[in-house]
Order: structure tokens, then sequence, then C-alpha cells
């Protein structure tokens, strides 16, 4: 969220959020549809500053059939609280506010494209959250779906809301309110709700309709042999979907053995990897004590983007270097630990090398985290190296354990 306005003059300029932020703000509200305005209070305008959809080419087209049939310029949509009293409340009594549409925009868009919003049976309910600066409302949170918007998504709107007045009002107004380590933060935990859904409810979902499918072959054995056959087909499946891909997706989305040690969950991985490339892990004595599972001294955040870093650096020597072998070694260096992984691959051409979503999300963990990271080529050996590094102030496990040891240099020859 990038401040370019005079926070004393609310509504007069642009607060711009980012496009990420939104998107996850959509998420944890499961909404179809965000929009993010700014109040002109002397002119009565409302006006779109960003949105967000989670069918972006449904919602562009859905907007330019309503302007068509209604003459309506959703970037500007006129408003005055006192024609709509379910709106006034947001704006006059700054509460949270969840409605059908035709009652949120009453007033504000014509009510033939009311009608045809509330056709669409995905964007009939919405909740509003106001954003009050200086004491004054000056912009709105909107989220739209095709349920009522209960308790806790209220609640959450509510969050969201105090989180942009919150930060807008910071007296340092250069430092952008939602930093990259917070997106970062709020990814990971979007990553691990999704993945103990996969883990828990789905898992068991799965494993109730498999056993009544075993259960229905079993009753057809004498019967219908052939359906039988079929059904156990069906059941061998989902027991494969279940154990194998769910498994392995929740594992891929949070390693919950991250709280157990790094170590524990990059084994983990390894092993999920074995069936296309051989992997070698080396841990250094030091980072082996201070990550000993009983009494492990390394934050969580660090192993979580220490294991983020080796999964990329897996991924990317067997999907781009085609490589035979993997060899991953992590220690501890200058006030912080070091981690490399090496391929045998076919390694990469500099000159055309595009960072995609992978490398990006790396950079930024990294980054934020204060540390450093190069993907190289080496001269006298096959493949690539993908190395980063990550201050830690040195837990005691790892200052006894490490002695007089020499330390592996962070840049590694090449």
């Amino acid at each position: 969220m990038l401040p370019q306005s005079d926070a004393s003059n609310p509504g007069k300029g642009r607060l711009v959020i980012e496009r990420q932020w939104l998107a996850l703000t959509l998420h944890r509200m499961h909404a179809e549809w965000v929009r993010w305005s700014l109040w002109d209070r002397s002119a009565g305008v409302l006006t779109s500053v960003q949105t967000v959809s989670a069918n972006p080419s449904r919602m562009r087209r859905l907007l330019a059939e309503w302007s068509m049939a209604g003459g309506v310029d959703w970037r500007r949509l006129p408003f005055h609280p006192q024609v709509n009293p379910v709106m006034a409340k947001v704006f006059e009594q700054r509460q949270v506010v969840a409605a059908p549409w035709f009652a949120l925009s009453a007033g504000i868009i014509p009510t033939t494209v009311t009608f045809q919003a509330w056709q669409q049976k995905y964007l009939r309910y919405g909740v509003a959250a106001p954003v009050v600066i200086n004491g004054r409302v000056a912009g709105l949170l909107t989220w739209f779906d095709g349920e009522p918007f209960d308790a806790q998504r209220q609640k959450l709107a509510r969050q969201f809301g105090g989180q942009v007045s919150t930060r807008w009002e910071s007296t340092d107004l250069a430092v952008d309110p939602i930093t990259e380590a917070g997106l970062m933060q709020a990814a990971d935990r979007v990553r691990q709700e999704i993945a103990e859904i996969l883990h828990g409810h789905v898992q068991t979902t799965l494993l109730v309709a498999a056993e009544r499918v075993r259960s229905c072959a079993q009753n057809l054995e004498g019967v219908d042999p052939a359906m039988a056959i079929e059904l156990q087909q069906v059941f061998s499946m989902l027991e494969e979907v279940r154990e194998h891909d769910i498994r392995m997706l929740s594992h891929r989305l949070h390693p919950g053995l991250i709280s157990v040690g790094l170590r524990a969950a990059l084994l983990s991985l390894i092993r999920s990897w074995k069936a296309a490339v051989e992997i070698h892990l080396e841990v250094s004595p030091s980072v082996a004590a201070a990550d000993a599972p009983m009494h492990n001294q390394i934050p969580q955040e660090v192993c979580l983007a220490l294991y983020r870093v080796v999964e990329e650096g897996i991924a990317n020597a067997v999907r781009h270097g085609h490589a035979q072998t993997v060899s991953v070694a992590i220690w501890d260096e200058a006030a912080g630990i070091g981690v490399a992984i090496h391929d045998d691959g076919e390694g990469f051409n500099p000159d055309r090398l595009q960072r995609g979503l992978g490398l990006s999300t790396l950079a930024a963990r990294v980054s934020q985290m204060g540390g450093q990271w190069h993907l190289i080529n080496h001269q006298d050996l096959p493949g690539s190296e993908l190395a980063a590094w990550l201050p830690l102030e040195r837990p005691s496990a790892m200052v006894e354990a490490a002695g007089d040891q020499p330390n592996r240099p962070f840049v590694t020859s090449c």
C-alpha cells in the first residue's frame, strides 16, 4: 500500500493498495470481488482506486455490460449518505455493514443494474468496511460474494479496514504500510491454512467416501461382479489421491515437519523427489546441534525460509537443468546460516535467464529477512548453484558445537 496524498486531507488524493494484499483479503474472506474506493465528501463521489476479482475476465465483462445498460461509470459513483440508510451506517457511524447487493447499492447505481447484478448468484451479498483517517471516513473496502457474510467474515472485514486506517495514520508515511514482509507472512499463513484443510477435512472426507465405495463393492460381489470390480478400482483411485496426492500437496503448501526442525522437513522434501533425482544433504554439526528436535534454537521463520530456498533449488535443477544429482549443504557463517544447492545439470544461459514466480518469491523472502542470495553457473563443474545466507544471532548450541571448526565460505569456488 503506497501513500500518495496528504493524510491531513483525506479523500483528496490516492491511497493505492497493492493488488497482492487485496487478493489475500479476497482469499481470507472467501469472496468473489473486492473493491477499494476513496470518498470525496465535498464532491459526493466514490472513486474506485483498485479492484480484484476471483475471475477477472468475467468481472470485466459484467462491468462492461452494466455500464452499457445503466450508463454507469464504475470508476466514479455519485454518493451522499442520506440517499442510502444502510451505507450511511458506514460513512456516518463508521460501522461494518453486511447486506444484500441491492441494499448496499440503493441510490448509488440504477435499479436496472442492481437487478442484473442480483441475477449473478456469486455477487448477491456484500460487506463494507470504512477506512478512517484523522477521525473521518476517507475510503471504503467492499467485498461481494454469492452467500451472506457471517459474523466471522464481518470481523475480518473490520480488521482489514482497521489495518489500512492504522497504517495510513502512522507517523512514518514514507514506509509502505503493507510491507513485503507482511505479504510474505500473510501468504505463509494462507498456505498453512490450506494445507491444514487438505490434511484434515479433505483427507477425512475422502476416507469416508472411499470406505463407502468399498462397502458398496463388497455388497455387489455376488450380485454384479463387474460393477463390484469397477467400484473397487474407484476405491483404489480415491485411496491413491488421499494417501499420495493430498499428502504431497499439503506438504508442498506448508511443511508440517518444519515445527520439528529444518533437517526433518528437508529429509521429507528429499524423499518426495527420490523418483526424479538423487539428492545428498549435508548439515554442519553446529547447525544440526541448534536444529535438534527437542530443543530447536533456530526460529521457525528462518527454517521456513531456508526450506523454501532448497525447495526452489531442487525444482529448478530438475525441471530446467535436467540434473541427475543434487547436493544440498547447510552451515553457519558470519552470524547467520548459509545454504547452497548444487546440481550436475545443464546450467543456464545468464543472458536469457528470466526471473519467474519462484525466484521472485525467493528474492523477496530473503531480502525482507536481511539476507543475500545468488544463482551462478560453475566454470569448472557441470550445473549451477543456488545459494543464500540469512542473518541469525547464533544460538548457544550452535556456538558450542562449532568450536574452532572452520566455516564453509559463503561464496564457493566456481
